[in-house]
C-alpha cells in the first residue's frame, strides 16, 4: 500500500453557481464516489494548481479518481467548460504495513563475456502482489527492462 497519497493538476473552468466542475474519488471499484476538494470549481480563467489528499487514499488496493462537469446553466453567454491537465497521483510506499522482499531468482549466463547481454530474474512477495523483472543487458548498448505481473 501507499501512504501519504496527492493527486495534483492543473485546471481551468468559467462556469457560475450552475455550471461547474466536481472531483470524485472512489475506494471501491467505482461503486460508491465520494467528492474531494472544492465542492465546485468555477471562475477560474487561467490554469490553476490544485492538490488533493485526503488519509482515506491511504493503502488502498483500488483508487480512482473522476472530474464531472455539470451545466445546469441557462445563460446564453458561452463560458468554458471543465479542463484538466497533468494529472499526477503520487504516495510513499508503506514497507510496514506492506512488508516486500526482493529475490534473485536467476542470473544468465555465468559466466558473462563482454557483448554479450546479461539476463537477471526478479521475483516480488508479498504473494498477492507479485511480480517478475527482466532485466537484459548489453555491455555494448543501452539498458532495457520490463516488468510482467
Amino acid at each position: 500500500g501507499l501512504i501519504n497519497v496527492t493527486m495534483t493538476f492543473f485546471y481551468l473552468c468559467e462556469g457560475d453557481a450552475n455550471a461547474y466542475g466536481q472531483v470524485y474519488y472512489s475506494i471501491n471499484g467505482g461503486t460508491v464516489w465520494m467528492p474531494v476538494g472544492p465542492a465546485m470549481y468555477a471562475n477560474q480563467t487561467q490554469w490553476k494548481y490544485q492538490i488533493l489528499t485526503d488519509p482515506a487514499f491511504d493503502n488502498q488496493p483500488d483508487l480512482r479518481f473522476a472530474f464531472r462537469w455539470i451545466n445546469q446553466s441557462t445563460g446564453t453567454t458561452p463560458t468554458m467548460s471543465f479542463a484538466i491537465d497533468d494529472i499526477f497521483v503520487v504516495g510513499t510506499y508503506d514497507d510496514i504495513s506492506n512488508p516486500c522482499t526482493i529475490t534473485v531468482t536467476n542470473v544468465t549466463p555465468n559466466p558473462v563475456c563482454q557483448g554479450s547481454y546479461l539476463f537477471i530474474f526478479f521475483s516480488f512477495k508479498p504473494s498477492h502482489n507479485t511480480s517478475v523483472l527482466n532485466y537484459s543487458m548489453n555491455t555494448s548498448q543501452p539498458k532495457s527492462s520490463s516488468v510482467s505481473k
